[in-house]
C-alpha cells in the first residue's frame, strides 16, 4: 500500500509537470489573442457578445471576474493566468479519471499526455476560450460517471456547470435519456422518472 500511495503521488507530480509545460505551449500559441479573448468575455459579461451564440456562456466571464477580483490582474492576466490552471487541471483530471477505471497510474498517466497532445493539436489558436478548456474537464468528469455508473444527481450537477459553461452540455441529458430505455443485452428495464427528468433537462437547456 505504501508502494501504491508513493507511486500515486509520483504520477500525480508528473501529471502536475505536463499540464505545467501545456498551458504555457496554449498561451504561446494564442499570442497576442489572449487581449481579444479576454475582451470576448468581457462583452458577455456586458450583455453584448458578438455572436448571439454566445449569450448563455456565463461561465467564462464570471470566471475572469473572480479571478480578477481576487488577484487584482487585468481580465487579460486573469484569462492567461486560467487557461494555466485548467491545463493543469485537465491532464490531473484525466490521469485520475483514467487511473480510476483501468487501475494503473502509469496508464492513467500516459493518457493524462495524451490527452494534453491532443489539446494542443486540436485547439484552435484564434480562438481559445476557457470555455474549451472547462468542456474538456465536464467531458472528463462525464466518461468517468459514465464508465462508473454514476446516480442521477451526478449527471445533473454536472449539466448545470456544463450548461453555464456552453451549449455541448446537452450531450448529458440526451445519454441520460438513452440510458433510461430499456435494454436486453443489460437486462435494464425502462425508467420513466430517469427518462422525464433528462427530457426536462434537455428543454431547460434548450431554452436557455
Amino acid at each position: 500500500a505504501p508502494q501504491r500511495i508513493v507511486h500515486g503521488w509520483a504520477a500525480l507530480a508528473d501529471a502536475v509537470a505536463i499540464g505545467c509545460a501545456l498551458s504555457p505551449l496554449l498561451l504561446l500559441l494564442s499570442g497576442a489573442r489572449l487581449g481579444i479573448l479576454a475582451s470576448n468575455a468581457l462583452d458577455i459579461e456586458n450583455r453584448r457578445p458578438y455572436s448571439v451564440a454566445l449569450q448563455a456562456r456565463l461561465l467564462e466571464p464570471a470566471l475572469l471576474k473572480l479571478g480578477a477580483a481576487a488577484t487584482g490582474l487585468t481580465w487579460t492576466r486573469a484569462f492567461a493566468a486560467e487557461v494555466a490552471a485548467l491545463s493543469i487541471a485537465i491532464v490531473v483530471a484525466t490521469t485520475v479519471a483514467f487511473r480510476q477505471y483501468v487501475g494503473a497510474w502509469s496508464e492513467g498517466l500516459r493518457y493524462g499526455a495524451l490527452q494534453a497532445v491532443a489539446l494542443v493539436l486540436l485547439h484552435d489558436p484564434e480562438w481559445l476560450h476557457l470555455w474549451d478548456l472547462v468542456d474538456v474537464l465536464i467531458a472528463t468528469a462525464f466518461g468517468y460517471a459514465v464508465a462508473t455508473r454514476a446516480r442521477l444527481p451526478v449527471f445533473a450537477a454536472l449539466f448545470v456547470v456544463g450548461l453555464a459553461n456552453r451549449e455541448s452540455a446537452l450531450f448529458i441529458p440526451l445519454w441520460v435519456t438513452l440510458s433510461a430505455l430499456p435494454s436486453r443485452r443489460e437486462a435494464r428495464p425502462f425508467q420513466p422518472t430517469r427518462f422525464a427528468l433528462s427530457l426536462g433537462g434537455m428543454g431547460l437547456g434548450l431554452a436557455a
